[in-house]
């Protein structure tokens, strides 16, 4: 008899847990969640990071958690239809798991990079049941490019660090195909995998020429060029129904969506826009024949920030925690910030001071800080020192003010570090400065700007002959699910199904944190606060709006979703009563309804029970008619 030990379990709140036993208790083939329901389930307590997922030969989700920080507590975890949580940690591990898939022998696979190896685990004996396979090419680092994908011939395809790829057998037989290989562009990089259509496995390649490839189980290489930057590359790739390969591209502002033929033909598709266009990460093919993808880490704040000073600061407030943000303007400088000071009676007679380190004594202006001083190590007793005044900055709680000092001798250096103390993100990466003669232009930007936090203010009383103002624009765009219908390339809705508020899915581009699992639902991984697996329902249908006739007015649906115009259609829970009311504009008349179940008061409504697809007509006529 073997002795399993479970390492992990995670505890499901009670309210979940009468969830869980209902979910379980479903007849087999039952209807999967309407379409927008969202439900999350609790991750361990202990640091974890839920990285990909995949549906298990079990009927389970199962999902790497490489640990946070990464490989401190490396597992691999499941977590079944109604929602139970567990975590396992497989005997004599080597490295934290990071890519899944699941093989045609019904294990669990996965890469694990550090190692340098691809385990796999009976998901009956998750503990006891591990094999590794040493891939000598396969990455150490970076962790993103450890990829793995079941292909059509049965074998495991895996991402190698050289750019390559490698197939491996059920039975651990290892083959490299290095960059070397026929076929390959110079400089490939492979950053995805799937199985294709055609029985072959095609990937995307994020080197030096932006491009889409397949491969044979041969192990024959071709590679089709489209268009990419290093901001938005063929990161996520997965066959749809329609029979192409979809991933996210960048061929404009708004084409960041392509599609490719297995003969090679590549179409691209316009994408929602936003202050930043969105970027889609993570696809996967849903089980009602569309293709998802997650948008993981949009923009939804711009700021737009002007600023002319003369020797003062200005001050900018924000509101929140981890919110970033992006601005551009113009600092003026003008008057002296720079002070020689000769000690004639030494500021310190014992000890040193340190460059940067603000310095007091008599005669010397408040908040100077030291610049450079004699004897050149700054130590006591000083004969001279030079003196700038930089920019403070202090935080309380959640809120966070700074005091940005303008002053013509601050460098770009400066002015940068001093502006990173704004951002809650901190960091001198998010703020770039340059400098032409006097003038300081100044650009910010910031990652995981999640909540609604706008700049609230440029206090103008803290300028010293100066001026300044603000513009905010808020656009929520970040963790959001698309849907892309595969017919059109048509993503809807424009602005994205909302998840959970606490939701934060993986930044990780290079990491499918998507799939489609039980109960034809959506599942994913969040390593919001608290880290979680959750499910999004697929099923819906969807309802059209047409208005026909010489007026004009409105339709609106109850439930919300249809507002027409300028929003004509939306999908709604199988079998929902959906009700629509017609209000005619000042100039025209209501006419009459076609395609209704069943009309409600005084003719004006419209009532439409979802058990498919429905479109419904409404006629307006003008008054004089």
């Amino acid at each position: 008899m073997i002795l399993k030990r479970l390492r992990t379990r995670i505890g499901v709140p009670a309210a979940l847990m009468a969830v869980a036993a209902l979910a379980l208790a479903l007849p087999a083939g039952a209807s999967a969640d309407a379409i927008g329901s969202n439900t999350e389930y609790s991750a361990p307590t202990e640091p974890t990071f839920p990285m990909t997922l995949v549906e298990g030969s079990d009927g389970n989700m199962w999902f790497t958690d490489p640990g946070f920080p990464i490989s401190t507590s490396s597992k691999i975890g499941k977590v079944t239809p109604g929602g139970e949580v567990t975590e396992y940690t497989p005997l004599g591990i080597s490295g934290y798991p990071w890519g899944i898939a699941k093989g045609s022998d019904g294990d669990i696979w996965f890469t694990e990079p550090g190692a340098q190896k691809v385990g796999h685990i009976d998901p009956s004996e998750p503990e006891t049941s591990l094999t590794e396979i040493s891939v000598p090419g396969m990455p150490a680092e970076p962790l993103f490019k450890s990829h793995i994908a079941a292909g059509p011939d049965g074998n495991l395809w895996v991402a190698l660090s050289s750019g390559g790829i490698a197939r491996i057998t059920p039975a651990g037989v290892v083959t490299e195909y290095p960059t070397s290989t026929e076929g390959f562009n110079a400089g490939a990089d492979i950053c995805s995998v799937t199985a294709g259509p055609d029985g072959n496995v095609w990937f995307g390649d994020c080197g030096t020429t932006k491009a889409v490839g397949r491969i044979t189980p041969a192990g024959v290489v071709t590679e089709f060029e489209v268009v990419g930057d290093a901001t938005n590359q063929p990161t996520s790739i997965v066959a749809g129904s329609d029979g192409r390969l979809w991933f996210p591209v960048n061929k404009a502002v708004n084409e960041r969506l392509g599609a490719i033929t297995t003969a090679g033909v590549v179409s691209y598709y316009k994408t929602p826009t936003s202050p930043e266009a969105t970027t889609l990460t993570s696809f996967t093919a849903g089980p009602d024949g569309n293709v998802w993808a997650t948008e993981a880490f949009g923009q939804n704040e711009q700021q737009t920030v002007t600023i002319t000073a003369t020797e003062g600061t200005y001050k900018l407030e924000f509101e929140g925690q981890k919110t970033g943000w992006t601005g551009t303007g113009n600092i003026t400088n003008e008057g002296t910030a720079t002070q020689k000071k000769t000690i004639t009676s030494p500021v310190l007679s014992t000890g040193k001071v340190a460059k940067g380190e603000l310095i007091t004594g008599a005669g010397i202006p408040a908040e100077s800080i030291v610049s450079s001083c004699v004897p050149s190590n700054c130590e006591a007793p000083l004969t001279s020192i030079l003196m700038t005044k930089e920019a403070t900055a202090k935080t309380t709680g959640v809120s966070l003010t700074g005091d940005l000092a303008v002053k013509p001798a601050s460098t770009a250096a400066n002015v940068r570090e001093a502006l990173a103390k704004l951002s809650t993100i901190g960091g001198t990466a998010n703020v770039s400065v340059g400098a032409v003669g006097s003038n300081r232009s100044v650009s910010f930007t910031g990652k995981f700007a999640r909540a609604d936090v706008p700049l609230l203010a440029c206090d103008g009383s803290k300028l010293t002959g100066g001026t300044c103002t603000v513009e905010t624009t808020l656009t929520a765009v970040a963790n959001k699910l698309f849907r892309i219908k595969p017919a059109t390339g048509a993503i809807t809705p424009e602005k994205g199904f909302s998840l959970k508020p606490a939701t934060l899915l993986q930044s990780f581009t290079r990491s499918n944190a998507l799939a489609a699992g039980p109960g034809g639902n959506l599942w994913y991984t969040s390593i919001g606060t608290p880290r979680a697996i959750g499910k999004f329902g697929t099923e819906g249908h969807e309802l059209k709006v047409a208005k026909e006739g010489t007026g004009d007015g409105t339709v609106v649906s109850n439930p919300a979703g249809v507002e027409c115009d300028p929003t004509c259609s939306a999908d709604f829970e199988a079998g929902k009563e959906v009700i629509l009311t017609a209000s005619p504009d000042g100039e025209s008349l209501f006419v009459s309804w076609k395609g209704c179940d069943k009309l409600g008061a005084n003719g004006r409504q419209c009532k439409v029970t979802m058990t498919g697809p429905k479109t419904v007509s409404a006629k307006f006529t003008t008054a004089y008619d």
